[in-house]
This record gives structure tokens, C-alpha cells and sequence, in this order.
């Protein structure tokens, strides 16, 4: 199985749940659409629920990347959520982890974003 997900959006947050694994640029191609998608209608502040990501390569990290590119062009962030041990590992082997936001869970995740734009 190749990325799938789903999301939903709460007040001014979209969550999207990532399913799967990363491993080229054509495996999130979607993602990338939906992310580009919600920007477009001013909905940039995108938490991603890593947990049942399965494997990830830099292919993958990539697409992470232009997610948080797209949201910070667009005005809003992106924080991840729900990242494994092997996964956190890769993040701090790439020092990914200085440049994402990485929150425990999905209400750690919102409570960030709430700090930060009281909602």
C-alpha cells in the first residue's frame, strides 16, 4: 500500500491522518493536491498525524517539506503529530526536528496552533 489519508477540518486547522508509506514523490501526489487545494481557500494550518505512517524515505521527507513550505508561503504552519521511535529517529538523523514542529498527539498539536491563534 502506497500514502493514503484523510482529513478533516476544525476552526481554522486542517488534519489530515497519513496511512502507509512515503516513498517517492508520486506516492503523495493527492496530498500535495489537497494541501494546495486547502491553502488556496485559506486553510494553512495543517497538523499531520504521522501514526500510521510505515515507512518514509527522502522522497518522502521531501513531500513533508513542500507541505510546510506551501503552508508557511500561505501564511500558516504545519506541526507534526504522532511520529513512531523509528521515524522520530530519521527526523533527528536529517535534523528535520529543527525545522518541523513536532507535537505528541493531535491535541498537543492543537494546542499549539491555539496558542498561537487563539482559537
Amino acid at each position: 500500500m502506497n500514502l493514503d489519508f484523510n482529513y478533516q477540518i476544525q476552526d481554522d486547522l486542517v488534519f489530515f491522518k497519513l496511512i502507509g508509506k512515503i516513498m517517492s514523490k508520486e506516492d503523495a501526489i493527492n496530498l500535495l493536491e489537497e494541501v494546495d487545494q486547502n491553502t488556496l481557500d485559506n486553510k494553512a494550518n495543517i497538523i499531520l498525524n504521522l501514526s500510521k505512517i510505515t515507512h518514509i524515505n527522502s522522497s518522502g521527507l521531501n513531500a513533508l517539506i513542500n507541505i510546510l513550505t506551501k503552508s508557511r508561503n500561505a501564511g500558516g504552519d504545519t506541526v507534526i503529530c504522532n511520529v513512531n521511535e523509528k521515524i522520530s529517529k530519521l527526523f533527528l538523523i536529517t535534523k528535520l526536528n529543527t525545522l518541523f514542529t513536532i507535537a505528541e498527539d493531535e491535541s498537543a498539536a492543537r494546542k499549539l496552533f491555539s496558542e498561537k491563534l487563539n482559537i
